[in-house]
């Protein structure tokens, strides 16, 4: 699976809060390549936060910006597949 580079607009609005897609599945295992042993764990996790972001995540992120939300489930999904959550 190859995963595309996160695209860098001009308006600040969008790069703090990135659209959906492409942008969020490169944003999401950028933070996971960092945090896994395999390339292959890091594309799992990052299709699962991404499942989990479109069912709209938990009632306690659901007011935050759309990056808060990704590093919230990022982090949730990373947790839990070491057996912390």
């Amino acid at each position: 699976m190859t995963v595309p580079v996160p695209r860098l607009t001009a308006d600040p609005a969008e790069r703090a809060d990135p659209g959906a897609g492409a942008d969020d599945l490169a944003l999401v295992h950028g933070w996971l390549c960092r945090c896994t042993a395999s390339a292959e764990e890091a594309e799992e996790l990052a299709l699962a936060v991404l499942r989990r972001a479109r069912e709209g995540g938990p009632a306690c992120v659901a007011a935050a910006p759309r990056v808060t939300r990704l590093q919230y489930l990022t982090a949730q999904a990373l947790l839990g597949r070491r057996g912390i959550l």
